[in-house]
């Protein structure tokens, strides 16, 4: 998978302008919801510009090794998913949460940090792979 994002990353990088300064790496990728239906319908909320932020438990971060920002208080709205309120938000993710948290062995808290990655699409061609 990350052979293949790496290779979408030099698509992108290969489309910018000659002289504009390109950015000097890309994050990582990740993937949105449990099913094919969850990320197809959650991907479509990201083009449409509706969902611009995502979540993960701060505990996966800290056993992936990875760097943590700051949850604000709007993470519900950003978050773009069904009407946006925090009501609505706290099932859907509560599920996401016991689930990520099994996956690296801990046990599942409602009052677990948490951690929000902002995020702006820039590129939305298909991959030349898959033409």
């Amino acid at each position: 998978m990350a052979e293949r994002a790496d290779r979408y990353w030099q698509q992108y990088l290969m489309s910018l302008p000659s002289g504009e300064d390109p950015p000097m790496r890309y994050v990582e990728a990740f993937s949105f919801g449990f099913t094919s239906g969850d990320a197809s319908e959650i991907a479509d909320l990201v083009l449409e510009g509706t969902k611009t932020a995502t979540g993960s438990v701060l505990w996966s971060y800290e056993a992936d090794g990875k760097s943590i920002d700051e949850v604000p208080e709007l993470y519900a709205r950003e978050g773009g998913e069904a009407d946006r309120s925090l009501e609505t938000w706290r099932p859907m993710y509560w599920r996401y949460i016991v689930s990520e948290s099994r996956r690296i062995g801990r046990e599942p808290q409602e009052k677990g940090p948490l951690v929000m990655e902002r995020f702006t699409v820039v590129y939305r061609e298909a991959s030349l792979e898959d033409a």
